[in-house]
């Protein structure tokens, strides 16, 4: 801890500033949606324009944003161009959002960065006006700083929110816009149905650039295929791709057309498969070698999304937080072997609870809720109110206030033929990963592995 005090000085610093005037977070049905965009443009001018100058394939969707990115990420390493990756959110410290070729930005250089730019923000509430920048355009605005100055050629740039009004859409131009897919998320800020949140996020596009997606929903893709019109942009809609997956262990291998041996796969599931094909799709449009994709996908993993960090018991880190990630979770489950299921679960307030506790409940023998550690919670008692319904018979469910409580009492009861599902939010399952990686371990290595 005292190695990185000034580093853990400067998150307590950013996380504290949601606490502080005018940081609130504006919808984009509200009156003035692009109320980010100004303020991003606003810092970014101020600081040189880092932002400009530099290539950018940018991701949303509703799930698998954060493999897809990685893939991108590290295909583009392979091939030899400098390219740096900004992620939301982290799992377990804030280092693990900006990185290069694969190296998240050093302790030191993130601490320096906050202090170069908290006179900014200090002066923002009254000289910027549209307020201070919120924690999310902090970390965007640090991100584009350490990416120029690092000289990245290209950044593969995940969206926070959304993307048509998203702080990271100041950019004024990208080659790729990559849409995984459209599901039901942050539906209290960026729309309640799919159609509204599908025009959102194909706000994406630039002129020009190419947009590459694996939604199959023909009335969604045809606002896709309206926007690409506007802005004069190729729309390709990707398939499966993969001509064969085959699983073992907690690995998968699968089969590219025109790559003659099977790639050797750290991240796995039915879900993956769909996003290792649109990473492929999207890189033999840059005129990547096949050599460069097979290394870049073959090195891709990433914590929280379906991670073995122990056996006997199986213990299983996954941060999905809406039904969609939840299915694919459920998915995984059934490839896997084991006596019962022990479920840890935690669910943000802004989440639909609901919807995700009917996926998973039933297939669990013992269900421990509990709280997140950041961020407001549904309360553990009204999770179980919520899953009664969907408990299957003789299974157990309690409630622990107390995140790591309520991991340690599930570890002593489940026994080593049992699995251990900890779910429900990135900030459930990234904050237990440091029972197994320790926070320290991610700032000295640069890395989450």
């Amino acid at each position: 801890m005292k190695r990185f005090r000034k580093y853990h000085e400067a998150v307590e610093y950013l996380e504290n500033l949601p606490l502080m005037a005018n940081g609130s977070f504006e919808p984009a049905a509200s009156s003035r949606p692009d109320f980010y965009l100004k303020k991003m443009a606003w810092f970014l001018d101020l600081l040189g324009n880092p932002h400009r100058g530099m290539k950018y394939v940018h991701v949303t969707g509703t799930s698998g944003k954060g493999s897809v990115s990685t893939m991108i990420q590290n295909i583009l390493t392979a091939s030899g161009k400098k390219t740096g990756l900004f992620t939301s959110p982290f799992p377990t410290t804030s280092i693990e959002k900006i990185s290069i070729d694969g190296t998240y930005v050093y302790p030191d250089e993130f601490v320096g960065m906050v202090d170069e730019l908290k006179p900014l923000i200090g002066k923002s509430a009254d000289g910027c006006p549209w307020g201070r920048p919120s924690y999310f355009e902090i970390f965007m605005l640090m991100g584009f700083l350490h990416f120029k100055r690092k000289g990245c050629e290209w950044v593969v740039l995940e969206v926070g929110c959304g993307g048509r009004h998203d702080a990271s859409n100041v950019i004024e131009k990208n080659e790729i816009s990559v849409i995984t897919n459209i599901g039901h998320d942050h539906m209290q800020i960026i729309g309640d149905t799919l159609e509204k949140i599908a025009f959102e996020k194909v706000g994406i596009v630039k002129e020009g650039s190419a947009l590459f997606t694996t939604e199959k929903d023909e009335e969604l893709l045809a606002i896709f295929k309206n926007e690409c019109e506007q802005k004069n942009a190729r729309m390709t809609t990707v398939p499966n791709m993969c001509e064969s997956v085959v699983y073992g262990g907690n690995r998968m291998k699968v089969r590219l057309p025109g790559i003659e041996n099977e790639i050797d796969c750290k991240l796995w599931g039915d879900h993956q498969a769909r996003n290792i094909s649109l990473a492929y799709a999207i890189s033999k449009h840059l005129g990547i070698s096949n050599e460069s994709i097979v290394e870049g996908i073959s090195k891709a993993d990433l914590p929280c999304r379906f991670e073995i960090v122990r056996h006997e018991p199986l213990v299983i880190l996954d941060g999905a937080h809406n039904k969609e990630k939840i299915k694919s979770t459920v998915s995984n489950l059934e490839k896997l072997e084991y006596r019962k299921l022990f479920l840890v679960v935690g669910i943000s307030e802004t989440k639909e609870a609901e919807k995700i506790l009917e996926r998973i409940i039933p297939k669990a023998d013992y269900v421990v809720a509990t709280n997140l550690v950041y961020g407001k919670s549904v309360d553990p008692e009204r999770l179980k109110k919520m899953s009664t319904p969907f408990l299957k018979a003789g299974a157990v469910f309690e409630t622990e206030p107390a995140l790591f409580e309520a991991a340690n009492g599930v570890l002593e009861k489940a026994e080593k033929n049992d699995a251990i599902l900890i779910t429900g939010s990135f900030y459930v399952a990234g904050e237990l990963r440091k029972k197994w990686i320790s926070e320290d371990y991610i700032l000295e290595n640069l890395r989450s592995f």
